[in-house]
C-alpha cells in the first residue's frame, strides 16, 4: 500500500517533499465525524476548535504555539466502541508549486481478543509542522473495519494565510 502512495506523489511533474512533523500532546478533544482532519493556523482557530470539541470541561491548559511559524494538523477517526484504538501520522508531503499538503495517517486497532477498556472513545492526533501556504489538503487515512483495513481519501480546498 505504501509503495502505491509514494509512486502517486513522486512523478516529475509534481514534486513533493516530505515535511518534518512533531506529535503534540495535551489537546484532548471529542470529534464525532468519521474520519476528518483539521488544519489550525491561528490561536483563535485552535481555541474555537478546542472549545467546540473538548472532551472534558475543565481547566485543561492548551499548549502554546507560535502560529507565525507553525501550523497544527488534527486527524480524527470518529467514535469507536472501545479503547485500544489510536492514530499515527506516518508522513506528510508538500508540493510547494501547487500548495498541496498530503497527510498519510493510519488507525491502529486493538488486536482481536485483547483486553480493552469498555467505553466509547474518540481517537485523534495532533501534529505540528512548519507553516507553509496551503490551497489543497488530501488526507489518506487507513482505517480499521473489523478484520480489514480500508483507505479513505478526503480532499478539501482551504484558504490558508501566508
Amino acid at each position: 500500500m505504501m509503495a502505491l502512495f509514494i509512486m502517486a506523489f513522486s512523478s516529475k511533474a509534481n514534486t513533493y517533499q516530505e515535511l518534518k512533523f512533531q506529535v503534540v500532546e495535551g489537546i484532548r478533544v471529542k470529534v464525532d465525524s468519521s474520519p476528518m482532519f483539521v488544519i489550525i493556523d491561528s490561536e483563535d482557530s485552535l481555541l474555537n476548535f478546542y472549545h467546540k470539541h473538548r472532551s472534558m470541561p475543565g481547566k485543561e491548559k492548551i499548549p502554546r504555539f507560535d502560529f507565525s511559524r507553525q501550523m497544527l494538523i488534527g486527524v480524527f477517526s470518529g467514535m469507536r466502541p472501545t479503547g485500544g484504538y489510536s492514530i499515527g501520522v506516518e508522513r506528510i508531503l508538500y508540493n510547494k508549486k501547487e500548495r498541496h499538503l498530503v497527510i498519510h495517517a493510519v488507525e491502529k486497532c486493538p488486536e482481536p481478543g485483547s483486553m480493552v477498556i469498555q467505553v466509547i472513545t474518540y481517537p485523534g492526533v495532533f501534529v505540528s509542522i512548519d507553516r507553509v501556504p496551503v490551497k489543497k489538503v488530501t488526507l489518506e487515512f487507513e482505517q480499521c473495519y473489523g478484520k480489514k483495513k480500508e483507505v479513505k481519501k478526503i480532499e478539501k480546498s482551504i484558504d490558508s494565510r501566508e
